[in-house]
């Protein structure tokens, strides 16, 4: 089973946790913002092919990410899975395939995904 979704617009890599001047922790709102936008195609990707709500299978997932100019791959890839957790598999360690193709020079900056689940049981 596999499902693809596209998340249009510019790809946002994870960025580093932030402190507080009162000292907590705190994710960036540019972070959260794209890994929300993530989650929202995930989830009508989930419907269109009836993917099971946060499958407990090994998963691969595969990243297209286009920048219109250069930009981390593996920092978005990490942003999309985290964006997926709990959500299209129940934790982001049942992924035990990655694979990242980067584009730069898009005309139309977007990711492409695709998640398949791999035969061989859960993890």
């Amino acid at each position: 089973m596999n499902m693809t979704f596209t998340v249009p617009g510019a790809p946002k890599p994870k960025e580093r946790a932030r402190r507080s001047p009162q000292g907590h922790f705190y994710t960036p709102h540019a972070t959260e913002n794209f890994e929300e936008k993530v989650k929202v195609y995930a989830l009508q990707a989930m419907s269109r092919a009836r993917w099971p709500v946060r499958t407990t299978e090994r998963c691969a997932v595969t990243l297209h990410v286009h920048f219109a100019r250069g930009g981390d791959g593996d920092n978005a890839f990490k942003a999309v899975t985290d964006a997926m957790n709990k959500l299209v598999y129940a934790d982001d360690r049942q992924v035990f395939e990655m694979h990242v193709f980067k584009y730069t020079g898009s005309d139309r900056p977007r990711v492409d995904v695709e998640v398949a689940i791999l035969a061989g049981g859960k993890s």
